[in-house]
């Protein structure tokens, strides 16, 4: 970060913090980047970490509003075409690189109901985001799908080790 870069070369005695508002933490995600928008266009920082927070999301990409010309599209078009990707490329692409299996197991009976490669992959079998899947996994919080108009109640897990300790207190 230029920041860490800055402190380093002028020592940190040559900057300083200042506490712009106090948001109550009830307050709603955008609320909160209203606020952040607000005191950074009185201040335009030159050390923001803004694009840290909330990178390359909405208003905040650094692209927002912008239209890309039908020149470059045709550029980028071309470039991509006829390229060669290896079968492990490919495959990575539909599994995902960073796997990481999903045990799904019954709420009620903790019998193991199925499993799955990775998170992306259980994604799109289940039809839920990758953001629930994740707000649910090795956590005591129930998982709810429909998978063939059968509705499930489950936990996820992401290791059957985890699961050992729950089915002992149960």
């Amino acid at each position: 970060m230029a920041i860490c870069s800055a402190i380093h070369k002028y020592g940190i005695h040559n900057f300083s913090l200042y506490i712009l508002e106090v948001i109550a933490t009830d307050k709603s995600v955008k609320y909160l980047s209203e606020r952040e928008d607000y005191w950074y266009n009185i201040i335009n920082p030159s050390y923001n970490i803004q694009t840290i927070i909330k990178p390359f999301t909405g208003i905040n990409h650094y692209r927002y509003g912008k239209k890309v010309s039908e020149a470059i599209k045709f550029k980028i078009s071309n470039t991509l075409k006829g390229r060669e990707r290896s079968e492990v490329v490919k495959l990575n692409h539909v599994l995902g690189a960073r796997k990481k299996k999903v045990y799904c197991f019954d709420w009620e009976t903790s019998n193991l109901l199925m499993e799955f490669e990775g998170i992306r992959i259980m994604e799109r079998a289940v039809n839920k985001s990758t953001y629930y899947i994740r707000e649910t996994l090795d956590k005591d919080k129930p998982f709810f799908c429909n998978i063939n108009n059968i509705n499930y109640k489950m936990f996820l897990k992401s290791s059957l080790f985890l699961i050992q300790a729950l089915i002992e207190e149960k």
